[in-house]
C-alpha cells in the first residue's frame, strides 16, 4: 500500500529498507555512545531490543523511518525511538542518516557494562578508591551497627 506524501505509513516487519534502517541506526547510536561527555559507553546490543513497529513518511527526495524498539527483557528498562532519513538517490554518499534518538544515545541504559567501561577496575586509583570506601563504610558500621562484621573486598 502507498501513502500520500508527508503521511506516516506502517510498514510490514520484513520490509527491507526498514530492516536496513534498523541496522544502520544501531551502528550510529553506538558511535554516539563512544563520545558521551568524555566516556565511551557500552554499545547497545541488538539482542536487547525488538522492533515493535516501523512507519515511513515519503518526503519526495527522501523518506523518514521511525523505528520503535522495545526491550526484550526487564533488565533493559527503556524503549527506544529512532528516526532515520533515507535518501532516494543512489549518488549520495550517505544514503541513511540518523536524525533523532529518544532518549538520547548517551542516556540509554547499560548499567553494568557502562560502569566497567568508564572506570577500569585494574587502575591503581580505582583500587585505592575501593579500599578507602570500604574503610569509611566499616567505620560507620562500627558506630551504627557494631554487631555486624566488617566488609571485605
Amino acid at each position: 500500500s502507498h501513502c500520500a506524501k508527508g503521511q506516516w505509513c506502517a510498514l510490514p516487519a520484513n520490509f527491507l529498507s526498514a530492516r536496513e534502517a534498523f541496522e544502520f541506526a544501531l551502528l550510529r547510536v553506538n558511535e554516539m555512545r563512544q563520545k558521551c561527555n568524555g566516556f565511551a559507553l557500552a554499545p547497545v546490543r541488538r539482542q536487547d531490543y525488538v522492533v515493535a513497529g516501523t512507519v515511513r513518511k515519503d518526503m519526495d527526495g527522501y523518506s523518514v523511518y521511525k523505528l520503535l524498539l522495545n526491550p526484550v527483557n526487564k533488565f533493559i528498562p527503556t524503549a527506544l525511538e529512532i528516526e532515520v532519513a533515507h535518501l532516494h538517490r543512489i549518488t549520495d554518499l550517505s544514503i541513511f542518516q540518523v536524525t533523532k534518538v529518544k532518549p538520547a544515545a548517551c542516556s540509554l541504559f547499560s548499567e553494568a557494562d557502562d560502569a566497567e567501561l568508564m572506570v577500569p577496575t585494574d587502575w591503581k586509583e580505582t583500587k585505592e578508591a575501593a579500599e578507602l570506601s570500604r574503610r569509611v563504610l566499616n567505620e560507620q558500621r562500627k558506630i551504627l551497627c557494631p554487631e555486624r562484621p566488617s566488609l571485605q573486598l
